[in-house]
């Protein structure tokens, strides 16, 4: 006599949950399983897709009424560039913010239900690579989508548009395992909400240091727009030291972002599990 579940029987979730199961591993599939049906079910959760269809579109729009056409004169170019470079620091505060609310509270999400995961068959580094996975996908999205056509918007030209890509692709990667990790680290399994959970004091602490790695990123990238934009703006052709300046910040840069985006899992993991035992 009991209501379906929400959702259940739907062509377009059985697609969906088909397609998570081939990207995960086979001992990460339950848990990835498991968040998306309660994902689906819970309207608190999918109706903050629409807040964050929302959040783009007017970002989008206010960069697109953003008078840079009004600039005229031989540096237009350079003050393009600048202004899309600016846009990325932005662009890693908006992804933060998704973070803070998808992957930061995926392990508090468990709440007093915990024992269950933590007496499954599965160890507690998979366990977590497989709770960032949901929140993973939208910190992605909305990073490329904000990243790639902002800077098209601004007509900051090809090459930074791939950068930006680039650089908004290895930004989720490490903002994600900061995230997982800071989240396993300081789990509140009593919290009523996901957004309690987002609000207390290690979340605030997660912003902070998931800003600190765009702030740095941004500032190891500096270097390389600089002698770009020198390039362009005296028409010179670029050196071996030049292009040593503009690949070598970049790589340590991506290098940087892989590191965090690992390293707090691993270190998080066997706390976890120890906690659990408690």
């Amino acid at each position: 006599e009991a209501r379906s579940a929400r959702g259940a029987g739907r062509w377009w979730l059985g697609w969906i949950l088909s397609g998570a199961r081939s990207l995960v591993p086979r001992a990460m599939r339950p848990i990835v399983v498991k968040d998306l049906r309660v994902f689906f079910r819970d309207p608190a959760q999918w109706s903050q897709v629409i807040l964050l269809v929302a959040l783009v579109s007017i970002y989008l729009f206010s960069v697109q009424v953003f008078p840079i056409n009004k600039m005229e004169g031989p540096w237009i170019q350079f003050w393009r560039m600048s202004f899309a470079f600016m846009n990325l620091g932005m662009t890693g505060f908006v992804m933060a913010g998704v973070a803070v609310r998808f992957q930061f509270t995926a392990v508090s999400a468990e709440g007093r239900a915990f024992w269950v995961s933590r007496t499954a068959p599965i160890r507690a580094v998979d366990f977590l690579w497989a709770k960032s996975f949901v929140g993973f996908v939208p910190t992605l999205i909305v990073g490329e989508t904000l990243a790639i056509f902002s800077s098209v918007l601004l007509k900051a030209g090809l090459p930074f548009v791939v950068a930006s890509g680039v650089t908004g692709l290895f930004l989720a990667i490490g903002i994600n395992g900061i995230a997982i990790g800071m989240g396993a680290a300081w789990p509140n399994f009593k919290a009523d909400n996901a957004a309690r959970a987002a609000a207390s004091p290690a979340g605030v602490l997660f912003m902070v240091a998931s800003l600190g790695l765009v702030a740095l990123v941004l500032a190891l990238e500096a270097l390389p727009l600089s002698i770009w934009l020198h390039s362009l703006s005296y028409d010179t052709a670029l050196g071996l030291w030049d292009w040593l300046g503009i690949v070598g910040p970049l790589v340590a840069s991506a290098v940087l972002c892989v590191v965090l985006g690992i390293w707090p899992v691993r270190k998080a993991a066997p706390h976890l599990w120890l906690r659990g035992m408690a």
